[in-house]
């Protein structure tokens, strides 16, 4: 395949995206030590041809918008962008790089070896030093987008990219194959004169990489498949934008997609209300006389608040942007983009300013799931006293035709207007010549990274799009729900001075310890001593739970575990394999201290017994396992939280799975309802960006039964929980544990306080047959007047594939929302080695046994899941009505 271009030469100005869809940028590895590249340019081609060859997201009807908006209010800012490949496994051979080399230097590149760390390709973008506005450009620019100031087109005028002193890249030759590498870029200058590079730059990446790499693909048949796909779009009443510059496949691609869309709007937009609204490129835009769109970036957002701080960045963002573009209620420049910082915290923000939410038009969604911003949108909206039906919500995640209807009809049931931006799916959806296979696009993406010395970042609804330096996100980051701390805090609050003690079962009564077990438990749980919370962490808690209160974290931060005190560790050897045995431990204490043992001992136990008893098991394929089930849970719909911690096979396995989850997350949930919610492994949320989750524990109503009375007990321990973290309709520590006395007794105890059930934003299910539980609950709420569909029930009792699937069609059934924290399913599921059979996990627990002297018990829907005095459990039985068959 020949490169797409003309040797003559085209009106140069090379734009780049004013309304950005913002990916993941991650810093790439530059330690390997790659040889010289001798790059010597062999012929030339022309894969950005215009000025106006790039999105319009980032000038006001193209790159340019944002830059004259970079010129008023950040004219000295000085950034660093970055460039990432995000699809590892697609390398960029030698041919590849010299002919980006040319397609922006327009002259041969030169290797410099700076020294022996890393050798460096300086590549000078020569070619792009010669773009300028023409004088034709410039005069369809002032007719057609009148909201750029003179002085701003004088400044565009006379602006020349200067690349010799902005532009670094290194091409890195894999060390396993040097014929094929890894290509970097950064961008250094000012945010005016840098901002322009993003959609040139990555166009002829992409243009390059498929005319050299993969050449395993034709055009033929684009424009065609571009018109059927139009024809589906707007007979279905789609409002399309054709987004599709900086991923393109080439130029000439482009070129035929958008003459595909827009024979098809010639043949239907008449008949239906689809129509082909405009293009994000704004050469394409002047070639078709065609609406140029764009809204407003990301980068704005991040930049402000880099710089300005973040607590007001979402509106202070609007609030510049308005200072340039005044607003109209037509104005296409006024679309708010919501996940710059997460898009409930967009919504938060906007909740203190009614005036912004009128004046501008509308929202762009663009990470996270569509049809759950939805009503996420309209809830806002309402709150401001704003009707959603006089609102514009612009999506532009990921897209493809069937998501666009999906999202099309759930928009049109709230009432909200739509419009849809789709890129990739139309400017470089191809298939191999070679097996008729999809050919893969290139994931490219070009982030800010900096201003002015402050690292910039993006927290998403996708936790894959978040980007910048992990620990800079971490302190930003707003977090709900990490489960251990939160009952830690509300039992200082109620029961400062209560003494517990706790009991470690083992409950695989055939899988006993030996001694080397034995030792590695114990050296551990010594070891826990010296933990402590650092400085780094406290810090982390105090800007993103804010639920924590200030004497809270100044006791956890002088918490220390005092095993040796606190523990108690018998082993009891078997009287026929002495080698053998069973392991009893207790931990006896404030229950204010004691509480943080449970999760590391029993992680401790599990790893000690699967790395000294049972070791016929491997790692190998865990994350590819991982992925599969993530895979079928994700496109069943299954919204999955992993709870793994406390039974995993070992620590490496827990992360391994992880790893699988978000791996299968990234492919699987922009295209259906299925997602990973998150970890209740705060550590691991931490490590990946996730979101820790959590509910109530049954060790708080236990507890609270055994200190206040176990009549009002439910109840009592839901409301001294609201007094220590005020409910939220949204709050995810708010699910209420109904199996602590039996899910009859707690429905039955919950009629007698509506206004518990109603704050409350859902309850879990941990024990019993599942399918039983959901007529019930939904039988309940009903009795209570809430309507069940604004409920959540989270199910977490021994989950696998087939169980998450018969639960959820069981929810869907009834119209209940519905989530999963699945455990040892993901986390201690193995094989031995020696026969393939399964390698059976461990069951072990810890419970809550004494509370000031009283017994604690627990009378769970599962009858082989009561724990507690055999007696005392029969006297509060029959206290609380329960059946005593049931024992």
């Amino acid at each position: 395949m020949n490169p797409v271009g003309s040797e003559q030469r085209h009106s140069a100005l090379s734009v780049p995206a004013f309304l950005k869809e913002e990916q993941g940028a991650l810093p790439s590895n530059t330690t390997h030590l790659p040889p010289p590249l001798a790059m010597v340019s062999t012929k030339s081609s022309h894969y950005v041809r215009s000025i106006l060859d790039t999105d319009l997201y980032k000038a006001s009807a193209l790159p340019l918008t944002m830059q004259q908006a970079v010129l008023r209010h950040f004219p000295e800012a000085q950034v660093e962008y970055r460039f990432t490949n995000r699809s590892k496994g697609m390398k960029f051979n030698t041919a590849c790089v010299e002919a980006i080399v040319e397609a922006i230097n327009r002259e041969r590149s030169a290797l410099q070896d700076p020294g022996p760390v890393t050798h460096r390709l300086a590549v000078f973008f020569v070619g792009l030093e010669d773009i300028s506005l023409t004088k034709d450009e410039r005069s369809w620019l002032q007719s057609n987008c009148t909201y750029f100031r003179p002085e701003y087109l004088d400044y565009l005028q006379k602006f020349r990219f200067r690349p010799k002193e902005q532009v670094t890249v290194r091409y890195l030759p894999a060390l396993d194959n040097p014929g094929f590498g890894d290509l970097e870029f950064e961008f250094r200058g000012l945010w005016a004169e840098t901002i322009l590079y993003e959609t040139p730059v990555m166009a002829i990446v992409s243009e390059a990489y498929f005319n050299h790499v993969d050449t395993d693909w034709s055009l033929a048949g684009t424009e065609e498949l571009a018109y059927q796909k139009g024809k589906i779009l707007f007979q279905g009443g789609i409002a399309l934008s054709e987004f599709g510059a900086r991923r393109r496949r080439s130029y000439d691609s482009q070129k035929l997609v958008i003459e595909g869309l827009l024979r098809a709007h010639r043949e239907f937009s008449a008949t239906s209300k689809g129509r082909l609204a405009g293009t994000s490129n704004v050469h394409f835009a002047h070639m078709f006389n065609l609406m140029p769109i764009g809204t407003i970036a990301h980068e704005w957002t991040m930049g402000i608040a880099a710089v300005k701080g973040y607590e007001q960045a979402n509106l202070l963002a609007l609030e510049l942007w308005e200072d340039v573009y005044p607003t109209t209620l037509s104005n296409s420049l006024h679309i708010a983009l919501t996940d710059t910082f997460t898009s409930p915290v967009f919504f938060n923000n906007l909740l203190r300013n009614p005036g912004l939410a009128a004046r501008w038009r509308g929202l762009r969604q663009d990470s996270g799931n569509p049809l759950e911003f939805i009503p996420l949108a309209k809830a806002a909206y309402e709150k401001l006293g704003i009707n959603p039906k006089d609102k514009l919500v612009v999506f532009s995640d990921s897209l493809d035709v069937d998501l666009c209807l999906k999202i099309k009809a759930a928009s049109d049931e709230v009432g909200f207007q739509s419009s849809f931006g789709v890129g990739t799916s139309l400017t470089n959806d191809f298939k191999k010549l070679s097996n008729g296979e999809k050919s893969k696009p290139l994931n490219i993406v070009i982030k800010l990274g900096s201003i002015d010395g402050n690292e910039c970042i993006k927290i998403s609804d996708d936790i894959m799009k978040n980007t910048g330096d992990k620990a800079a996100v971490r302190q930003i980051k707003e977090i709900l729900g990490i489960p251990v701390l939160t009952m830690q805090q509300a039992v200082l609050r109620h029961f400062p001075k209560a003494q517990v003690g706790y009991k470690f079962w083992n409950r695989s009564t055939d899988m006993k310890f030996n001694t080397t077990s034995i030792d590695a438990i114990v050296e551990a749980i010594n070891g826990l001593e010296d933990v402590s919370l650092t400085k780094g962490e406290l810090t982390w808690l105090q800007k993103n739970c804010t639920y924590f209160r200030p004497e809270y974290l100044d006791y956890l931060q002088k918490f220390r575990f005092r095993s040796k005190e606190q523990v108690t560790i018998r082993y009891l050897p078997s009287l026929k394999t002495p080698e053998f045995g069973d392991l009893e431990m207790e931990f006896q204490g404030l229950w204010a201290e004691t509480i943080l043992y449970e999760t590391p001992v029993m992680a401790i136990v599990n790893e000690a017994y699967f790395n000294h008893v049972d070791k016929d098991w491997t790692l190998a394929g865990a994350e590819e396992i991982a992925y599969q089930k993530g895979k079928s849970l994700f496109q069943g719909g299954i919204a999955l939280s992993e709870f793994g911690a406390r039974r995993r096979r070992s620590y490496d396995a827990q992360k391994l799975v992880i790893e699988g989850l978000l791996r299968a997350h990234r492919e699987f949930s922009a295209i259906s309802k299925g997602r990973l919610d998150g970890t209740s492994n705060v550590h691991f949320a931490q490590m990946f960006n996730l979101m820790p989750v959590g509910a109530i524990a049954h060790e708080w109503t236990m507890g609270v039964g055994a200190a206040r009375g176990y009549e009002r007990a439910n109840l009592l321990a839901l409301e001294l929980w609201d007094e220590v973290y005020p409910t939220t309709p949204s709050n995810s520590q708010h699910i209420a544990l109904t199996d602590t006395f039996t899910s009859p007794v707690f429905f039955k105890n919950l009629l007698q306080n509506p206004g518990l059930a109603l704050q409350w934003r859902g309850l879990r299910q941990d024990s019993g047959n599942p399918l039983d539980f959901i007529p019930q609950a939904k039988a309940t709420w009903q009795k209570l007047g809430v309507n069940p569909r604004d409920k959540l029930l989270v199910f977490s009792d021994s989950l696998d594939l087939d169980a998450c699937f018969k639960i959820k069609k069981a929810c869907d059934e009834e119209g209940l929302q519905s989530a999963f924290g699945v455990g040892t399913f993901l986390t201690n599921d193995f094989k031995k080695l020696s026969n393939g059979e399964k390698s059976m996990p461990i069951c072990i627990v810890i419970k809550i046994g004494l509370i000031n002297g009283k017994e604690c018990i627990k009378i769970g829907d599962d009858i082989t899941r009561n724990t507690g005095d055999e007696a005392t459990m029969r006297a509060i039985k029959e206290l609380l009505g329960v059946p005593i068959t049931s024992l």
